[in-house]
């Protein structure tokens, strides 16, 4: 289901969690902005988020054309958010 008000989802955190936020939005045909503090999880997002895409389109399970993730700090312009940070209580 998609909403259509919403075209650009944010997810916040690039780890598993938010890796797999990012695949279902994306395959739901939303724009992704996905954003983590941690540099190598940020870099490393876009080639990985690709490999596992291409791999469920190969197995049928996604459309090769879907909407792309996008990682270039403009979390702000989301229309709509998911979190998968860890929170810590000091």
């Amino acid at each position: 289901m998609k909403i259509p008000e919403v075209s650009t989802v944010g997810v916040l955190g690039a780890g598993l969690m938010g890796h797999g936020l990012a695949l279902e939005f994306a395959r739901a045909g939303y724009q992704v902005l996905l954003y983590d503090s941690i540099a190598a999880q940020r870099d490393s997002a876009p080639e990985r988020l690709r490999s596992a895409y291409k791999t469920m389109s190969d197995m049928g399970m996604a459309d090769a054309a879907a909407a792309g993730v996008i990682d270039d700090g403009a979390y702000y312009r989301c229309e709509a958010s998911a979190e998968a940070a860890v929170q810590i209580r000091l």
